[in-house]
């Protein structure tokens, strides 16, 4: 709030549009699962997040930074979205790791 000078209801406003993200990012990511398969599209959201969360935080102005909250939270929603669709049954290894 001290940073960029807002009130704190602007300043709630960056987790707000991560959420709004968060919840609008799967609407695209998972019809491109289906065209495309769950790996290129977990391949291209994850690093959309770091990008995107990384300008966030090297951000100067408010509105920068709230464009980019939005765009982390849409872009990690995929990662989210197709993720929890994969099955670690079929991996002996990933059974292993993850089931013990």
């Amino acid at each position: 709030m001290k940073r960029f000078g807002v009130g704190r209801e602007v300043a709630v406003l960056g987790v707000s549009l991560y959420t709004l993200g968060f919840t609008m990012g799967p609407i695209l990511a998972a019809p491109l699962s289906e065209l495309y398969g769950r790996r290129p599209v977990y391949w291209t959201t994850m690093p959309l997040l770091l990008l995107f969360t990384a300008i966030a935080a090297s951000s100067n102005h408010i509105v920068v930074l709230m464009m980019f909250r939005f765009l982390a939270g849409f872009g990690g929603s995929g990662a989210l979205a197709v993720g929890a669709g994969m099955n670690t049954s079929y991996h002996p290894i990933l059974t292993v790791c993850v089931l013990g």
